[in-house]
């Protein structure tokens, strides 16, 4: 068995917890749970970079005082 019988029983409870009565709702519930959450803090080189924006010059243009 790939997933091991806890793990499909916890993605069957998941899948009933969002009123999901399908294979696929338990499918997606079992293989989400093998990826792994990657926050990337540094920028890729070679990409555009944003800047930040002053937001208070909208606040000028609409009218309302910079703060």
């Amino acid at each position: 068995m790939e997933y091991g019988v806890e793990a499909v029983e916890e993605a069957i409870v998941q899948a009933l917890a969002a009123s999901q009565y399908s294979f696929r709702a338990v499918h997606y519930y079992l293989t989400s749970r093998k990826k792994p959450v990657t926050c990337q803090l540094e920028p890729e080189p070679g990409l555009p970079q944003v800047k930040p924006v002053d937001l208070h010059i909208y606040d000028q243009l609409l009218g309302g005082a910079a703060r």
